[in-house]
């Protein structure tokens, strides 16, 4: 990961106060906001200013989240939407039809349609008994302490899950039930390339 490196320019810390105190305090905006900066080689204390405030992370903890996935993860790794089924028999046939959720943050409908053409392509004509969505790979979603009913009506607010289709939102809103969203969406897909479809619900 590269390196960027800022100068600025500051007053001399006092006696005592941490070296990078001056500029947390030169830069601090209005609102509310915690600030601790610590060594990672030495492990000692740089800056801070209420660094014992509980406020949510926002968009910072992106940074984090995305350089522990690289590190665990790795550049070849992909996200798993998978459909599963017993095979077709052979008026192409199958009982339950599957679509099964592993997190991919950039499904969208398009890739829907593309699975539902995929399966007809392999044989696939009717399922007979559900169509169904697997969101258990995850955990349910959770808001984040502090958190309110305005909060999740925004964008920002859409619930993550194990299927997120269109970053789980409709209109640019959150929509409240990820996974049923997704199963709608999917038996469209599904009845557009030509596969017999029983009746939602059952």
């Amino acid at each position: 990961m590269p390196a960027m490196w800022f100068a600025v320019a500051l007053a001399v810390a006092s006696a005592g106060e941490p070296p990078l105190q001056p500029l947390v305090r030169a830069l601090a905006p209005p609102g509310r906001f915690a600030v601790l900066v610590v060594s990672l080689d030495r492990g000692d204390t740089l800056a801070a200013l209420d660094a014992d405030r509980p406020l949510p992370p926002a968009s910072t903890a992106k940074l984090l989240t995305a350089a522990l996935a690289w590190e665990l993860l790795g550049p070849e790794f992909r996200f798993l939407t998978a459909v599963v089924s017993d095979p077709p028999g052979p008026d192409g046939a199958v009982r339950r039809l599957v679509l099964y959720g592993g997190g991919d943050p950039t499904l969208r409908r398009d890739d829907l349609q593309a699975l539902a053409a995929a399966a007809h392509a392999a044989g696939l004509r009717r399922v007979t008994e559900a169509v169904l969505v697997d969101a258990t790979a995850w955990d349910p979603f959770d808001p984040p302490p502090g958190w309110t009913a305005h909060d999740l009506r925004q964008p920002y607010g859409a619930r993550v899950a194990a299927i997120n289709l269109d970053g789980n939102r409709r209109g640019g809103r959150p929509v409240a039930d990820p996974p049923g969203a997704a199963l709608e969406l999917w038996r469209v897909s599904l009845r557009t390339v030509g596969v017999a479809l029983p009746p939602y619900g059952e």
